[in-house]
């Protein structure tokens, strides 16, 4: 399964109704392992991370994934970002959404909310 077929079998697509537990499913990281061709952790500190991006021996990516960022987990999704881009001297994060779009700036840092679905991993560096 790519990545593509992962967002619609998860609702991510915007045309398949979502399950309930989307969020998790689209943290599975084997669809995203399949397409990348790129190891992926998950960082975890204070805060966590949940995918991180390796291609050789330097770390290029970071990125979070929430269905919906509110009020409730804005903190929280954004210092996990953050305390990782901190750590692997990154400037930029990302944070996968179902439909949000926003860029948020920190610092030197921008974090930008984007539907899964319009995320590209061919884009990345």
């Amino acid at each position: 399964m790519d990545f593509r077929a992962c967002l619609a079998s998860s609702g991510l697509d915007g045309q398949t109704p979502a399950h309930p537990d989307v969020s998790t499913y689209l943290i599975s990281p084997a669809p995203v392992k399949k397409r990348m061709r790129r190891k992926i952790f998950y960082f975890r500190e204070t805060g966590e991370c949940d995918f991180v991006v390796k291609e050789k021996t330097a770390i290029i990516l970071v990125i979070q994934v929430c269905y919906q960022v509110d009020t409730r987990n804005k903190e929280r999704e954004i210092n996990g970002l953050i305390e990782a881009m901190d750590m692997f001297g990154l400037k930029e994060g990302y944070i996968l959404t179902f439909s949000q779009e926003d860029e948020v700036h920190i610092g030197d840092k921008k974090i930008i909310l984007t539907p899964a679905r319009e995320f590209s991993f061919v884009r990345t560096p």
